[in-house]
């Protein structure tokens, strides 16, 4: 999830609770300003002739998720680690050979043909053709995990097998906990192989990321000391991303990621937004009952979105969901929790107003033409369906369409504001052909748009609009909603706002907004926002928030339904306009009835022209 500055985001207290944040690189000082680089990967084959084959395995046990509870239940399941580093060391503590597990988990190399004594070890980070990454335990040692074991050879050997290796889940096995390190690291090969089979880069390998971990761990304690929340999270711009591993040494009755296979790919989905797509996101608090800024909605619609294709390319076809489980039940060897439950049990096949578990008010309900910009979930499910196959109810759109918007359009610098209704204009020009008419009724179902009517709509220059619906504009505000995570009553920025791209060319004039108040207790302002910025809610009164370039917030009842913002002191490019009603301790009945609005430019010379929605 998304942070700003030092300020957490909140979802992970309500939705995705482990989904966790973004942290910018500004959002703190370094938490490894004191330490010890990671060591290279061993990568160096030596050649020994004539030579001993060394056979091995190496497997990792996870706790299984049920999706009909939505929880982590049964004894720890078996699977084989993949493409993960290989060392084997001499009595003398000196690394021989190098090598790295197959996607089979199982290990093959060879050494000289001598009489020794060995350890072979497979740590927990990879540097290979299909996964670059390190799981390690904390960003002061950036020490990975290391499963190992001793075994011998004599001189008249041709090939001798080494003891299998095996990363526990269980804490009464290993108080590490080895198997949630190889779980997170198999989770990373596995969004690398779907990225491979599913797009026009067969041999596709991402950047490195570093994934620190520790069993019974809070990581959002490096940031904020230890009564911080726990989650999960990705730090923009420095590959780094953090999976909760616990609280206090608990693992068995608190919320823990390391085997929540949608928490660790969701997060590693920003990552990859932050690398290979781009990211207006400010942060802030989210939720799928709530109504957000559409940059923040986008980017965590995308990361649930990822998540639930991997999983089903991957690991489960018939996987659906977004799941984040809190401890573990029903393990015959180790005591799990009488209150084992799911923080969230998503489906992502569902259709508008589809209610998703996880508190009061759990419903994403997504009723409004439009609304489904601002809405997470409502992102989540339009992009899962658009491509699920026709076979299974969506509408079979390649991810190699979704990724080259992702990857190509979107990652263009001449892009601003990103949200899903401008990712959709995109898809739908290198959407292949057939799908139209199934994919409008997903857009429809879930209240989306090709076009981004409802946010950064391009404001182009005229006499007066063409659309005389759009002459003048109609705005119908509603009441603040309290947010619990913001702890304050926020605006409907679907509802109570009105959001343009305006391009400023430079050379001064002025912006201004006339309008005609349905009520006595209308009043709109006009405010101009540079990209990257932060909302301004009226609870926040005498502050500045970020991107805030122009804003001209006089009372109604004095101006006579006028607003006025001076351009000369502003660069040239493209900003946001905002129409926001003030709602602020004010009831529906209050609100209630229709404003009508235009915004004007006066040039520094010629006449006055009007600036008109495009969409």
């Amino acid at each position: 999830m998304r942070v700003l500055g030092l300020a957490i985001l909140g979802l992970c207290a309500l939705l995705l609770n482990a989904c966790g944040a973004n942290l910018s690189t500004s959002s703190s000082s370094s938490v490894a300003s004191s330490s010890i680089p990671e060591t290279a990967v061993c990568t160096t084959v030596t050649s020994y002739s004539p030579s001993i084959t060394i056979n091995g395995s190496a497997t990792f046990d996870f706790r299984q998720v049920n999706t009909n509870s939505g929880v982590l239940s049964g004894n720890p399941v078996n699977a084989p680690i993949a493409y993960a580093e290989v060392v084997v060391l001499n009595s003398a503590g000196a690394v021989v050979q190098c090598s790295t597990v197959d996607v089979a988990g199982n290990i093959s190399l060879q050494l000289p043909k001598v009489s020794g004594s060995y350890v072979l070890q497979v740590k927990s980070r990879s540097n290979s053709s299909k996964l670059v990454a390190s799981i390690l335990k904390d960003p002061t040692s950036n020490l990975p995990y290391i499963l190992q074991a001793n075994f011998s050879t004599a001189s008249t050997d041709t090939t001798v097998t080494a003891p299998a290796l095996r990363a526990s889940a269980r804490q009464s096995e290993d108080s590490e906990i080895k198997g949630g390190a190889f779980n997170i690291l198999k989770m990373l090969y596995f969004a690398n192989e779907y990225l491979r089979q599913n797009t026009s880069a067969p041999s596709f390998v991402a950047a490195k990321i570093s994934a620190y971990w520790k069993a019974g761990f809070n990581p959002a304690s490096y940031f904020y000391g230890p009564s911080a929340g726990g989650l999960s999270f990705y730090r923009t711009g420095l590959h780094e991303l953090y999976i909760l591993g616990g609280t206090n040494g608990i693992v068995n009755n608190t919320d823990t990621d390391h085997f929540d296979n949608s928490v660790v790919l969701h997060e590693y989905g920003h990552f990859l937004e932050d690398v290979y797509g781009k990211s207006d996101s400010p942060g802030g608090s989210h939720n799928g009952n709530f109504i957000i800024d559409p940059r923040l909605a986008w980017s965590e619609g995308w990361a649930n979105y990822f998540q639930a294709n991997v999983i089903r390319s991957q690991i489960d076809a018939t996987w659906k969901y977004y799941i984040d489980t809190s401890g573990f039940r029903l393990d015959t060897v180790e005591s799990g929790s009488a209150s084992n439950y799911f923080l969230v049990d998503f489906t992502m096949s569902g259709t508008t107003g589809q209610c998703y578990a996880g508190g009061p008010n759990s419903c994403d309900a997504v009723t409004l033409s439009g609304e489904g910009v601002f809405r997470e979930m409502s992102i989540s499910r339009e992009m899962f369906k658009t491509t699920l196959s026709a076979a299974s109810g969506g509408v079979g759109v390649p991810f190699a369409n979704i990724w080259q918007v992702f990857s190509t359009n979107f990652h263009s610098n001449g892009v601003v504001f990103r949200n899903i209704a401008s990712f959709n204009q995109y898809l739908s020009g290198v959407m292949a052909g057939g799908f139209a008419a199934a994919w409008q009724t997903v857009l429809t179902n879930e209240q989306q748009s090709q076009a981004p009517i409802h946010y950064a709509n391009p404001l182009k220059r005229e006499v007066s609009c063409t659309n005389a619906q759009l002459n003048p504009i109609s705005l119908s505000p509603a009441a603040d909603s309290y947010f619990a995570n913001v702890g304050n009553y926020v605006s409907n920025l679907y509802l109570s706002n009105d959001f343009y791209d305006f391009n400023y060319t430079g050379g001064g004039g002025s912006l201004q907004l006339a309008y005609t108040n349905g009520s006595v207790n209308h009043d709109l302002d006009l405010i101009l926002y540079t990209s990257g910025y932060v909302y301004f809610q009226e609870y926040q009164a005498g502050t500045t928030p970020t991107g805030l370039s122009a804003q001209d917030g006089r009372t109604w009842a004095i101006e006579q339904g006028n607003e006025q913002v001076n351009l000369a002191p502003l660069a040239p490019g493209h900003y946001l306009v905002a129409v926001k009603a003030k709602t602020l301790n004010k009831s529906n009945a209050q609100l209630a009835g229709n404003i009508s609005y235009n915004i004007k430019y006066q040039p520094p010379t010629g006449p006055l022209e009007t600036l008109c929605p495009t969409n």
